[in-house]
């Protein structure tokens, strides 16, 4: 189900309930789906990169919670990957 979020892409919490209530019972759902928004994104922005791997794999919303993140580590690596590329030269 694609929602429309906001400006910037995000989802607002209400949007994040309704998905969550319509794919199961918004109070079966673990905890961590039933936590604000922003409480989730400061959480993924104190993981390393693998850790925020890991846990975008863990469900279809977390993949989408961590999308911004894993695109900063990607340019991050990339950056540091071409001012360093010169070394990896013979």
């Amino acid at each position: 189900m694609a929602s429309a979020g906001t400006r910037d892409g995000s989802v607002t919490d209400e949007e994040r309930r309704k998905e969550i209530t319509t794919t199961c019972d918004f109070f079966e759902a673990t905890p961590a789906l039933r936590a604000p928004t922003h409480l989730v994104a400061r959480i993924f922005s104190q993981l390393d990169c693998v850790d925020l791997l890991n846990c975008s794999l863990v469900c279809k919303q977390w993949y989408i919670d961590t999308r911004d993140l894993r695109e900063g580590w990607e340019n991050e690596y990339l950056e540091t990957f071409s001012m360093y590329a010169f070394l990896l030269k013979r």
